[in-house]
């Protein structure tokens, strides 16, 4: 049984892959192992989950950056830890990819946003849920619009226990029928699941 201590983690996934080991010896030499250049250690992965905190405007917007490893922010796991108010906010308050990750509001709010676009540009895999809207305003021009702009699944999703309160869209459209909805404007395809 080998036992390791991981903490401040700089990317929020589900698993790691493990590119060496460092041992000491009984003699206390501190020895290396380095995965692919023995091909009897094979590959090693660790399955664990670390989740990142949200509480301002700013991490919520670094939801669209990479991290300092070059990994993705909407492939990563958070949770939001208190209200976030963007009516004077310095960081727009839109996910501009394909959010892939896990979000957990835990029942906080995000409020007063105003704009033209969705919220969450596009979702195909993981879960949403467990979040609070309140005062959300869309004038667009695009065919989809809401909370969530798009749902083309590519895995399963789950979007549960998300409450929207206030929210008013409006678009000029004019391309053929618009999808518009609170929660998703359009979704697609593959197993989901929509809950309260």
């Amino acid at each position: 049984t080998v036992y390791c201590i991981l903490n401040s983690p700089t990317s929020f996934l589900d698993s790691y892959q493990i590119t060496s080991i460092r041992s000491m010896m009984a003699n206390g030499k501190i020895k290396e192992s380095i995965y692919g250049e023995n091909v009897d250690l094979g590959t090693r992965t660790i399955e664990v989950t670390f989740i990142k905190n949200i509480s301002t405007a700013k991490e919520w917007n670094d939801i669209n950056n990479e991290d300092k490893n070059g990994v993705s922010g909407l492939i990563q796991n958070y949770k939001l830890v208190a209200d976030i108010d963007f009516s004077n906010a310095d960081f727009a308050p839109y996910i501009t990819g394909t959010f892939q990750g896990y979000l957990d509001g835990q029942m906080h709010k995000l409020k007063n946003i105003e704009g033209s676009n969705s919220l969450i540009k596009g979702f195909s895999k993981g879960t949403i849920k467990n979040i609070y809207i309140d005062n959300f305003i869309i004038n667009t021009s695009s065919q989809k619009a809401g909370f969530i702009e798009n749902a083309e699944v590519t895995e399963n999703i789950e979007i549960s226990n998300i409450h929207i309160k206030d929210m008013e869209i409006t678009s000029s459209y004019s391309g053929g029928s618009p999808s518009v909805g609170g929660i998703v404007g359009y979704i697609y395809s593959g197993a989901s699941s929509l809950a309260d």
